[in-house]
């Protein structure tokens, strides 16, 4: 889409890269900022290798979700957070459209930070 991507299914992955070079890398933790926007009510929540870090219930557009990520999360220099989104449905079975797509919530933007301590 123009504004960011939409989920599919009831769960989907989001890989960010935790390596030497990330600015993050070296800390405690870092928080993720996200602005979503979902298909109808979505009840979610994003875990990590500990489990969940956040969750809670999003509706419309420009919903903000800020998730506090362990350093602990990072294996293999990648850090993997799950987001299991309660009821993805398609426009198809609402009667919006042909597209069988599950839509649950869509990413428009993201932002990672650290706090000094």
């Amino acid at each position: 889409e123009e504004w960011g991507v939409w989920s599919q299914e009831e769960t989907v992955s989001l890989l960010i890269p935790c390596d030497a070079t990330q600015y993050f890398a070296s800390k405690d933790k870092f928080m993720l900022s996200i602005i979503a926007r979902s298909f109808g009510k979505q009840d979610i929540k994003i875990l990590g290798r500990e489990g969940v870090l956040w969750e809670g219930s999003v509706m419309g557009d420009n919903n903000s979700i800020i998730v506090s990520v362990p350093s602990e999360n990072c294996l293999d220099d990648v850090t993997r957070l799950s987001i299991n989104i309660s009821n993805p449905l398609s426009p198809l079975e609402l009667g919006q459209s042909n597209d069988t797509r599950k839509l649950g919530i869509g990413l428009e933007e993201f932002q990672i930070t650290v706090h000094a301590k």
